[in-house]
């Protein structure tokens, strides 16, 4: 009996299809819901791991508009993390995981939606409180900064996403043709 069908078999699933049913035989749907689930908490760590330095580079500076729009994009990123982490894993273990195995990632997945909540009021809570004062002092003439380096900024994100994509797509075609 193929690995597949013993994961079939352990959702209670039967298909011809070596991706989950939730795809309806679609490779590609696989493809793009598995690269979304690896590049949302790559980046977010990327961007989380950013944001923690400044925090820390900053704390002497106290708790001021900035670290608080730090922190509620680092509690997103937070949040990102956790939910895309244990859906990534499901779909890449899918079809060599044993079912007790994904049985495993699948109760993690159920406990990291629920731990997920707090972080969500975390940063829902701070920007309903920060949000009137952010909006303003972006808006502030002072606030106005020229800046004509953006788009070398985007070297490393992109390489980032390629790379998701690329795993994404191995992952993809292994299954298929496994």
């Amino acid at each position: 009996m193929s690995r597949e069908i013993i994961a079939q078999k352990a959702i209670g699933l039967a298909t011809t299809s070596p991706f989950p049913q939730s795809f309806d035989g679609s490779g590609m749907m696989f493809w793009w819901s598995l690269f979304a689930m690896i590049v949302i908490p790559s980046l977010a760590v990327m961007m989380g791991g950013m944001l923690s330095k400044h925090l820390y580079e900053d704390r002497s500076l106290g708790l001021d508009l900035t670290a608080w729009l730090r922190t509620i994009v680092l509690a997103v990123c937070a949040v990102a993390t956790i939910r895309c982490v244990p859906e990534a894993a499901y779909m890449i273990s899918y079809t060599e995981a044993a079912p007790a195995t994904l049985q495993t990632i699948l109760t993690i997945k159920r406990a990291c939606e629920a731990v997920s909540l707090y972080p969500v009021l975390f940063w829902m809570a701070l920007f309903w409180i920060f949000y009137p004062a952010i909006v303003l002092k972006l808006r502030s003439p002072s606030s106005v900064v020229w800046q004509d380096h953006k788009l070398p900024r985007l070297k490393r994100f992109i390489s980032v996403v390629i790379l998701a994509a690329g795993l994404a797509a191995s992952v993809t075609l292994g299954i298929a043709f496994h």
